[in-house]
């Protein structure tokens, strides 16, 4: 039993998981972003890997790393040419990420967020957090409602 569990702790913390089919979410972008090793990216792509893989509920490796406030690779995916105009499933985009990251500003990680913010900027493709808070609100109000009628037809 106790060796269940060590294997189970194990999984859980080597392992994204999807909420909404309880299955581990692995594969070599989640090792990348995970591994805290960005000089993988190179050799990943290198040896043929697509840079705008869906990882995870449509997050392209970009998205995927910048929900995990992991700006170093986003700069490095920026640099491989990764498509910064992307949106996953839930329709949060690369600009979002970094409008309402709460990464601070001054620590070496908010110095790579900086530089992206200012990337997105310049490309037109970056509004301002209230922006973006309004409109989670706005999502969130139409899952709910979405719910409501579901489970009304039920």
């Amino acid at each position: 039993m106790l060796r269940a569990i060590m294997i189970a702790a194990f999984v859980l913390s080597t392992s994204f998981y999807s909420v909404a089919n309880s299955k581990p979410v692995t594969g070599p972008w989640v090792d990348i972003v995970y591994g805290r090793m960005p000089q993988e990216i190179d050799v990943y792509l290198q040896r043929g890997g697509n840079i705008e893989d869906d990882v995870f509920n449509g997050k392209t490796p970009i998205l995927f790393a910048a929900s995990t406030d992991r700006w170093d690779l986003v700069l490095r995916l920026i640099e491989h040419g990764a498509d910064l105009d992307v949106r996953d499933r839930m329709g949060v985009t690369l600009g979002e990420s970094a409008a309402t990251s709460n990464i601070k500003l001054n620590s070496e990680r908010g110095a790579y967020l900086q530089e992206v913010r200012s990337i997105l900027k310049k490309k037109g493709l970056m509004k301002s957090r209230d922006f973006y808070e309004e409109l989670r609100r706005e999502r969130g109000a139409r899952k709910m409602k979405e719910l409501r009628e579901l489970r009304e037809r039920q």
